[in-house]
């Protein structure tokens, strides 16, 4: 996608600055979202960064962490979390074969670029009855940054994610994981 590349620079100094412990802090709060996922057999995170994602704090038989800057992350020293496999694909092309019961993405398809070519990629990564879990904060035109590009609203989200089931979406005013003064969506839809 042509657009994946732009947030390089952004996404490499956030990380460099986010300690394991405090991306780990805001995965922890979102664990309550997959506690009834907790026996699928199989999950993507989808948009991981460099330390595993939602992995960090929860655990499934086949783990994938999908992100286009895994080369770069190990580059730069990040290992692998144990036990799961990294793949440097993006939310418009996983470079991933396999389908799996669960895709979880929290605050990283605001970076893709074309959120229709993710919907249809989640789709077609999911095992029938498969779901997919969405974090995404909802910026204003004033909020955009240089990592942030993509204006995002309820109905965008919807449209792009209409090939799938919805079973329930909530929005916040303030983002339920970091406390920052975002709108967030988050929603769950099945397959």
């Amino acid at each position: 996608m042509k657009d994946v590349q732009q947030n390089v620079p952004y996404e490499l100094e956030y990380w460099k600055n986010t300690s394991r412990e405090k991306a780990r802090k805001r995965y922890v709060c979102a664990r309550h979202l997959l506690r009834p996922y907790a026996l699928r057999r199989s999950a993507i995170d989808l948009g991981s960064g460099p330390y595993g994602g939602i992995f960090m704090v929860m655990k499934f038989p086949v783990m994938v962490a999908i992100d286009p800057l895994w080369p770069r992350y190990l580059e730069l020293g990040y290992e692998a979390p144990e036990g799961v496999e990294i793949v440097a694909g993006h939310s418009g092309d996983f470079c991933y074969d396999g389908k799996v019961d669960l895709i979880f993405s929290m605050n990283a398809l605001d970076h893709s670029g074309d959120l229709a070519a993710a919907g249809r990629e989640i789709a077609a990564h999911l095992r029938p009855e498969g779901e997919f879990i969405l974090h995404v904060h909802l910026r204003t035109k004033k909020q955009l940054n240089a990592g942030h590009k993509m204006l995002l609203t309820e109905e965008s989200v919807r449209a792009a994610f209409s090939n799938m089931t919805l079973q329930t979406l909530h929005t916040t005013d303030i983002c339920p994981f970091d406390g920052k003064p975002y709108r967030s969506l988050v929603g769950l839809w099945e397959k």
